[in-house]
Protein backbone atom coordinates (compact mmCIF):
# COMPACT_ATOMS: atom_id res chain seq x y z
CA UNK A 1 0.00 0.00 0.00
CA UNK A 2 1.17 3.61 -0.46
CA UNK A 3 3.09 5.23 2.21
CA UNK A 4 2.36 8.98 1.17
CA UNK A 5 2.37 11.59 3.85
CA UNK A 6 -1.32 12.51 4.81
CA UNK A 7 -1.46 15.49 6.80
CA UNK A 8 -3.27 18.85 6.98
CA UNK A 9 -7.18 18.69 5.60
CA UNK A 10 -6.90 15.15 4.80
CA UNK A 11 -6.22 13.67 8.05
CA UNK A 12 -8.93 15.19 10.33
CA UNK A 13 -7.56 14.21 13.89
CA UNK A 14 -10.13 14.20 16.71
CA UNK A 15 -8.72 17.38 17.66
CA UNK A 16 -9.57 19.36 14.72
CA UNK A 17 -12.92 17.29 14.44
CA UNK A 18 -13.60 18.91 17.70
CA UNK A 19 -12.50 22.54 16.70
CA UNK A 20 -15.11 22.08 13.55
CA UNK A 21 -17.92 21.27 16.11
CA UNK A 22 -17.30 24.30 17.96
CA UNK A 23 -16.85 26.12 15.19
CA UNK A 24 -20.17 24.97 13.35
CA UNK A 25 -22.32 25.80 17.05
CA UNK A 26 -20.86 29.07 17.24
CA UNK A 27 -21.74 30.06 13.84
CA UNK A 28 -25.26 28.90 14.21
CA UNK A 29 -25.76 30.92 17.20
CA UNK A 30 -24.17 33.77 15.48
CA UNK A 31 -26.77 32.72 12.35
CA UNK A 32 -29.80 32.86 14.68
CA UNK A 33 -29.21 35.97 16.98
CA UNK A 34 -28.35 37.48 13.33
CA UNK A 35 -31.15 36.39 10.92
CA UNK A 36 -33.46 38.20 13.76
CA UNK A 37 -32.06 41.70 11.97
CA UNK A 38 -32.67 40.47 8.86
CA UNK A 39 -34.62 43.46 7.83
CA UNK A 40 -32.93 46.24 9.76
CA UNK A 41 -29.90 45.31 8.37
CA UNK A 42 -31.00 45.25 4.82
CA UNK A 43 -32.66 48.15 5.24
CA UNK A 44 -29.50 49.79 6.51
CA UNK A 45 -26.98 48.68 3.72
CA UNK A 46 -29.51 49.37 0.92
CA UNK A 47 -30.00 52.90 1.89
CA UNK A 48 -26.03 53.54 2.06
CA UNK A 49 -26.05 51.41 -1.05
CA UNK A 50 -22.54 51.86 -3.95
CA UNK A 51 -23.55 50.53 -7.31
CA UNK A 52 -19.67 49.55 -8.18
CA UNK A 53 -19.74 47.63 -5.04
CA UNK A 54 -22.50 45.73 -5.42
CA UNK A 55 -21.52 45.36 -9.01
CA UNK A 56 -18.41 44.27 -8.41
CA UNK A 57 -19.35 41.88 -6.50
CA UNK A 58 -21.71 40.66 -8.32
CA UNK A 59 -19.53 39.95 -11.32
CA UNK A 60 -16.47 38.56 -9.70
CA UNK A 61 -18.54 36.47 -6.11
CA UNK A 62 -18.65 33.83 -8.73
CA UNK A 63 -16.03 33.02 -10.22
CA UNK A 64 -14.94 30.35 -7.63
CA UNK A 65 -17.44 28.26 -8.46
CA UNK A 66 -16.78 27.40 -11.98
CA UNK A 67 -12.66 28.23 -12.21
CA UNK A 68 -11.77 26.04 -9.06
CA UNK A 69 -13.41 22.77 -10.66
CA UNK A 70 -12.00 24.07 -14.08
CA UNK A 71 -8.69 23.60 -12.98
CA UNK A 72 -9.06 20.22 -11.22
CA UNK A 73 -10.76 18.72 -14.26
CA UNK A 74 -7.66 19.62 -16.15
CA UNK A 75 -5.21 18.24 -13.96
CA UNK A 76 -7.37 14.85 -14.05
CA UNK A 77 -7.12 14.93 -17.53
CA UNK A 78 -3.51 15.35 -17.31
CA UNK A 79 -3.06 12.49 -15.20
CA UNK A 80 -5.12 10.18 -16.85
CA UNK A 81 -3.38 11.21 -20.91
CA UNK A 82 -5.41 13.89 -21.57
CA UNK A 83 -8.29 14.11 -23.19
CA UNK A 84 -9.76 16.45 -25.68
CA UNK A 85 -13.85 16.09 -24.73
CA UNK A 86 -12.54 16.96 -21.07
CA UNK A 87 -10.88 19.96 -22.72
CA UNK A 88 -14.16 21.22 -23.94
CA UNK A 89 -15.71 20.70 -20.57
CA UNK A 90 -12.65 22.98 -18.99
CA UNK A 91 -13.21 25.67 -21.44
CA UNK A 92 -17.08 25.76 -21.08
CA UNK A 93 -16.18 26.37 -17.16
CA UNK A 94 -14.14 29.27 -18.10
CA UNK A 95 -16.78 30.79 -20.58
CA UNK A 96 -19.07 30.19 -17.97
CA UNK A 97 -16.77 32.64 -15.21
CA UNK A 98 -15.85 34.57 -18.28
CA UNK A 99 -19.66 35.27 -18.82
CA UNK A 100 -20.21 36.54 -15.04
CA UNK A 101 -17.57 39.16 -15.37
CA UNK A 102 -18.57 40.69 -18.85
CA UNK A 103 -20.20 43.56 -18.96
CA UNK A 104 -23.24 43.50 -20.61
CA UNK A 105 -24.08 45.52 -24.37
CA UNK A 106 -26.82 45.84 -26.00
CA UNK A 107 -25.39 43.75 -28.56
CA UNK A 108 -25.93 40.04 -27.53
CA UNK A 109 -22.91 39.07 -30.64
CA UNK A 110 -20.49 41.87 -29.20
CA UNK A 111 -21.00 40.26 -25.71
CA UNK A 112 -20.98 36.84 -27.17
CA UNK A 113 -17.47 38.00 -28.54
CA UNK A 114 -16.09 39.54 -25.57
CA UNK A 115 -17.02 36.83 -23.67
CA UNK A 116 -15.27 34.15 -25.75
CA UNK A 117 -12.33 36.39 -26.02
CA UNK A 118 -12.51 36.63 -22.51
CA UNK A 119 -12.95 32.98 -21.88
CA UNK A 120 -9.97 32.01 -23.92
CA UNK A 121 -7.97 34.33 -21.98
CA UNK A 122 -8.78 32.61 -18.81
CA UNK A 123 -8.43 29.05 -20.46
CA UNK A 124 -5.40 29.91 -21.43
CA UNK A 125 -3.93 31.15 -18.20
CA UNK A 126 -5.72 27.90 -16.52
CA UNK A 127 -4.17 25.69 -18.26
CA UNK A 128 -0.58 27.03 -17.74
CA UNK A 129 -0.90 26.67 -13.91
CA UNK A 130 1.72 23.86 -12.39
CA UNK A 131 -0.33 20.63 -12.03
CA UNK A 132 0.39 18.79 -8.79
CA UNK A 133 2.11 15.39 -8.53
CA UNK A 134 0.04 12.35 -9.52
CA UNK A 135 -0.46 10.77 -6.61
CA UNK A 136 -3.88 8.84 -4.86
CA UNK A 137 -3.78 12.15 -2.36
CA UNK A 138 -3.66 15.05 -5.14
CA UNK A 139 -6.65 13.16 -7.17
CA UNK A 140 -8.50 12.76 -3.27
CA UNK A 141 -8.16 16.55 -3.55
CA UNK A 142 -8.51 17.42 -6.90
CA UNK A 143 -11.84 15.39 -6.84
CA UNK A 144 -12.76 17.64 -3.84
CA UNK A 145 -12.58 20.58 -5.63
CA UNK A 146 -14.71 19.46 -8.32
CA UNK A 147 -17.70 17.75 -6.40
CA UNK A 148 -17.78 20.20 -3.47
CA UNK A 149 -19.01 23.40 -6.01
CA UNK A 150 -21.12 20.78 -7.67
CA UNK A 151 -23.34 18.71 -4.94
CA UNK A 152 -23.35 22.57 -3.02
CA UNK A 153 -24.71 24.38 -6.21
CA UNK A 154 -27.73 21.75 -7.10
CA UNK A 155 -28.21 22.01 -3.31
CA UNK A 156 -28.53 25.50 -2.84
CA UNK A 157 -31.01 25.93 -6.30
CA UNK A 158 -33.36 23.17 -4.75
CA UNK A 159 -33.85 24.98 -1.66
CA UNK A 160 -34.07 28.03 -3.16
CA UNK A 161 -37.26 26.49 -5.22
CA UNK A 162 -38.41 24.44 -2.42
CA UNK A 163 -38.38 27.90 0.41
CA UNK A 164 -39.35 31.03 -2.32
CA UNK A 165 -38.51 33.49 -0.12
CA UNK A 166 -39.11 36.88 -1.04
CA UNK A 167 -35.98 39.18 -1.72
CA UNK A 168 -35.73 42.57 -0.19
CA UNK A 169 -35.92 43.64 -3.66
CA UNK A 170 -39.73 42.14 -3.91
CA UNK A 171 -40.61 43.76 -1.11
CA UNK A 172 -39.63 47.55 -2.32
CA UNK A 173 -40.79 46.48 -5.93
CA UNK A 174 -43.89 44.25 -5.75
CA UNK A 175 -45.16 45.07 -2.25
CA UNK A 176 -44.07 41.20 -0.91
CA UNK A 177 -44.33 40.73 2.72
CA UNK A 178 -41.09 39.85 4.51
CA UNK A 179 -40.50 36.47 5.42
CA UNK A 180 -38.21 34.73 7.85
CA UNK A 181 -35.73 32.46 6.68
CA UNK A 182 -37.49 29.45 8.39
CA UNK A 183 -40.88 30.32 6.55
CA UNK A 184 -41.03 27.23 3.69
CA UNK A 185 -43.39 28.32 1.00
CA UNK A 186 -43.65 24.85 -0.90
CA UNK A 187 -42.08 24.28 -4.57
CA UNK A 188 -43.07 26.29 -7.02
CA UNK A 189 -41.76 28.45 -10.05
CA UNK A 190 -41.35 31.92 -9.68
CA UNK A 191 -39.57 34.85 -10.96
CA UNK A 192 -35.86 35.32 -9.26
CA UNK A 193 -37.25 37.77 -7.19
CA UNK A 194 -38.34 34.97 -5.15
CA UNK A 195 -35.15 33.25 -5.01
CA UNK A 196 -33.47 34.90 -1.43
CA UNK A 197 -32.70 32.02 0.35
CA UNK A 198 -30.03 30.83 0.32
CA UNK A 199 -27.80 32.57 -1.29
CA UNK A 200 -26.08 31.31 -4.60
CA UNK A 201 -23.02 33.90 -4.78
CA UNK A 202 -22.29 34.09 -1.30
CA UNK A 203 -21.97 30.00 -1.52
CA UNK A 204 -19.86 30.61 -5.56
CA UNK A 205 -17.78 33.02 -3.41
CA UNK A 206 -16.91 30.52 -0.73
CA UNK A 207 -15.72 28.09 -3.13
CA UNK A 208 -12.88 29.65 -2.85
CA UNK A 209 -11.94 28.70 0.38
CA UNK A 210 -10.54 25.45 -1.26
CA UNK A 211 -7.65 27.48 -1.53
CA UNK A 212 -6.85 25.67 1.89
CA UNK A 213 -6.16 22.72 0.18
CA UNK A 214 -2.85 24.34 -1.66
CA UNK A 215 -0.68 22.90 0.99
CA UNK A 216 -1.47 19.37 0.30
CA UNK A 217 -1.36 19.53 -3.55
CA UNK A 218 1.92 21.32 -3.93
CA UNK A 219 3.79 20.33 -1.07
CA UNK A 220 7.14 21.74 -1.99
CA UNK A 221 6.20 25.71 -1.79
CA UNK A 222 6.04 27.60 1.21
CA UNK A 223 2.62 28.06 2.27
CA UNK A 224 0.78 31.07 4.68
CA UNK A 225 -2.08 29.08 6.52
CA UNK A 226 -3.29 32.23 7.81
CA UNK A 227 -3.51 34.06 4.07
CA UNK A 228 -4.91 30.71 2.34
CA UNK A 229 -7.63 31.24 5.33
CA UNK A 230 -7.84 35.04 5.23
CA UNK A 231 -7.76 35.53 1.62
CA UNK A 232 -11.10 33.52 1.45
CA UNK A 233 -12.82 35.32 4.40
CA UNK A 234 -12.28 38.81 3.03
CA UNK A 235 -13.48 37.42 -0.45
CA UNK A 236 -16.53 35.92 0.87
CA UNK A 237 -17.91 38.65 3.07
CA UNK A 238 -17.16 41.21 0.28
CA UNK A 239 -19.50 39.46 -1.57
CA UNK A 240 -22.21 38.52 0.66
CA UNK A 241 -22.49 41.94 1.63
CA UNK A 242 -22.32 43.68 -1.83
CA UNK A 243 -25.65 41.17 -2.13
CA UNK A 244 -27.12 42.67 0.71
CA UNK A 245 -26.21 45.89 -0.26
CA UNK A 246 -27.96 45.23 -3.66
CA UNK A 247 -31.25 44.32 -1.81
CA UNK A 248 -30.56 40.84 -3.68
CA UNK A 249 -30.10 39.06 -0.19
CA UNK A 250 -30.87 38.88 3.68
CA UNK A 251 -28.23 38.58 5.76
CA UNK A 252 -29.48 35.27 7.02
CA UNK A 253 -29.32 34.59 3.24
CA UNK A 254 -25.75 34.86 2.77
CA UNK A 255 -25.17 33.02 5.99
CA UNK A 256 -27.07 30.10 4.78
CA UNK A 257 -24.91 29.98 1.77
CA UNK A 258 -21.77 30.05 3.17
CA UNK A 259 -22.82 27.43 5.75
CA UNK A 260 -24.01 24.77 2.75
CA UNK A 261 -20.72 25.78 1.64
CA UNK A 262 -19.14 24.16 4.67
CA UNK A 263 -21.22 21.60 5.29
CA UNK A 264 -20.41 19.75 1.68
CA UNK A 265 -16.21 20.65 1.93
CA UNK A 266 -15.79 19.26 5.41
CA UNK A 267 -18.14 16.14 4.52
CA UNK A 268 -16.17 15.47 1.33
CA UNK A 269 -13.13 15.69 3.57
CA UNK A 270 -14.36 13.54 6.24
CA UNK A 271 -15.47 10.63 3.68
CA UNK A 272 -12.19 11.38 1.95
CA UNK A 273 -10.53 10.89 4.74
CA UNK A 274 -11.37 7.26 5.46
CA UNK A 275 -9.66 6.41 2.43
CA UNK A 276 -6.63 8.12 3.31
CA UNK A 277 -6.21 6.32 5.91
CA UNK A 278 -6.35 3.08 4.29
CA UNK A 279 -2.77 4.23 1.96
CA UNK A 280 -1.40 3.43 5.15
CA UNK A 281 -2.45 0.01 6.25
Amino acid sequence: MSRERSNGFLNLSVQKKLWFAAAAAAYTVLFLWLSVYDLPFSDFLTAHASEWFFQLGRRIGQLPAPLIPAFCIHALSSFNNRKWYIEIICFLLCFIAAWTIVIPHDSFFVEGCVTLAAAIVIFLILIRIPLPKDTPSSRRLLWIGIMTPLIGIVIVEVIKYVWNRPRYLAILQEGAQFQNWRTINGFAIKSDLYHSFPSAHTFDAACSFLIVLLPELYEEYPWNSSLLFAGPLVFTVFVAVSRIMGGMHFISDVMAGAAIFAIVFISLLYRNSRHAKQDFE
